[in-house]
């Protein structure tokens, strides 16, 4: 049995394809945007809701990949690694826009409740009740919360990996997920009245 023990059953592929990318291989960089392309949309969009900054901020990203591949180190898995350099980029890309603000601001979007009038009258007034319960717990959450939950429960990453992507030891990540679930559970009770 090999030294190495993997923790991600495609590891061994994906570090094989990344390597051959490093050497310059098109065929094995198409093979990692195809792959990892719909993955990253959704996270990209989990940070800001602005689907052509995503979907630029990919293209970017992987041009910016090709012309450094030969600076770039090995790997054995693919996805937090370019979760985590699109997480960068995003924030670049804000930052040189002078949008920083908005993308709080659409981060935090996504779990605010506008109820209209009409909303309130319709016959699902008590699942629309149970939506605001459910965000506004949510919202009692940090943003690294929500965004270690989103990577744990949606991408369905492994601790070590949250924590590259998020620049945190898995301890940390350990507690911010705990502490999210434990804030959930606490508010659980609310969303059954």
């Amino acid at each position: 049995m090999s030294a190495f023990s993997y923790h991600y059953v495609g590891a061994n592929e994906d570090s094989l394809v990344w390597e051959k990318f490093r050497r310059g291989d098109q065929i094995a960089l198409g093979r990692i945007y195809r792959k990892q392309y719909n993955a990253l949309v959704r996270y990209g969009l989990s940070l800001v809701q602005d689907e052509e900054l995503v979907e630029d901020c990919i293209q970017n990203l992987f041009e910016k990949l090709w012309l450094c591949r030969d600076r770039l180190g090995s790997i054995l898995v693919i996805k937090p690694y370019l979760f985590k350099a699109l997480r960068h980029h995003i924030i670049d890309q804000l930052t040189l826009q002078k949008q920083k603000s908005q993308f709080l601001a659409t981060y935090f979007e996504k779990y605010t409740v506008t109820v209209s009038c009409e909303e309130t009258l319709i016959a699902e007034q008590s699942r629309e009740e149970q939506r605001k319960k459910l965000l506004h717990s949510l919202g009692l959450l940090s943003k690294r919360q929500r965004e270690a939950v989103y990577l744990k429960t949606f991408e369905e990453l492994e601790y070590d990996k949250i924590s590259e992507v998020m620049l945190l030891n898995q301890q940390s990540i350990r507690n911010l997920i705990h502490q999210a679930v434990k804030t959930l559970k606490n508010n659980r009770s609310q969303l059954a009245c």
